[in-house]
């Protein structure tokens, strides 16, 4: 079930950063303790022990970040450039997402590709389909129900055992039903979503003017030229698919939200990254502030 593996994925990436949290804790605290020792058994005076605690401490906590940047900076770099191999060569061009993420816009096939890359890691993929209407796939449980219901859809049941571990949402019924009766788009409906290892869960939501292949906690395997442009040909011929059907009765309009999370995302996530980023160099320098003066005192 999708929630399982919502509750699995949290757990493990709770787990890895409080790893990296007490890993960071032993650290510093060995150096405060290593400092501290030298600074009582070192045949020197009380006031230069003092400065020779504050001084190493302040020198091997610079060191200690600027590590971590750059360690950090290389895994990105590195990452960002395994993201670009999968989507440049097929014409679709990428630049910054928020502060480790990635997002690519271009064309295939005559057809509108936006895709968005994000801590987790996530990949949401757009490709734009004139559908006027709303319908949500994905697999059964609470979290993909009410995700869906947020669609205002009639859930669509199946008896068919090849679509019974998705739970379905349409706004037009009959539409939706005429979707799934299409052998080529229920194919490639089956493959999209199928339950996959590990965390990932994906989810497929057709909007009015594009469909959206939602992927969580995304398998590294899976990060290779060859299945990200089967993923891409298969919303490409999903497309074609919907809008060879005859046009739903019961029609949407997509709201601002929904184009700007498909086309300029950074409209909305990049003042939220400049208050985060603003916030943690406050909070730096007033550590740095606090060192600084309790430094200036001890030499008093």
């Amino acid at each position: 079930m999708s929630e399982a593996k919502i509750v699995k994925a949290w757990s493990a990436g709770c787990a890895r950063n409080i790893l990296i949290a007490v890993a960071a804790f032993v650290i510093i605290t060995a150096a405060f303790t290593l400092l501290g020792v030298l600074a009582v058994f070192l045949p020197i005076q009380v006031e230069q022990a003092a400065d020779l605690w504050f001084a190493g401490f302040f020198a091997f906590l610079f060191l200690f970040l600027a590590v971590v940047i750059i360690l950090a900076g290389w895994m990105i770099r590195r990452r960002l450039r395994l993201l670009d191999s999968l989507f440049t060569p097929l014409g679709i061009s990428g630049k910054a997402y928020l502060l480790t993420g990635r997002q690519y816009h271009g064309r295939l096939s005559g057809r509108q590709v936006d895709a968005y890359f994000s801590r987790g890691p996530s990949l949401d993929i757009y490709m734009s389909s004139a559908l006027n209407t709303h319908m949500g796939i994905g697999l059964k449980g609470r979290i993909t129900q009410s995700a869906s219901g947020s669609l205002n859809g009639v859930a669509l049941a199946s008896h068919d055992p090849d679509l019974n571990h998705l739970s379905i949402f349409s706004l037009d019924e009959g539409w939706g039903r005429q979707l799934l009766d299409d052998p080529r788009s229920r194919e490639i409906i089956l493959r999209l979503t199928a339950r996959q290892p590990g965390f990932e869960f994906r989810n497929l939501l057709l909007l009015p003017e594009a469909i959206h292949f939602q992927l969580a906690h995304v398998n590294k395997d899976n990060l290779v030229p060859e299945i990200i442009q089967g993923w891409l040909y298969d919303l490409l011929e999903l497309a074609r698919g919907t809008e060879s059907l005859p046009p739903p009765e019961v029609s949407a309009t997509a709201s601002v939200l929904e184009q700007k999370a498909r086309l300029s995302r950074g409209d909305f996530t990049l003042p939220v990254v400049g208050i985060t980023c603003a916030a943690l160099a406050m909070f730096l320098l007033i550590f740095v502030i606090g060192l600084v003066l309790a430094f200036a005192l001890a030499g008093e």
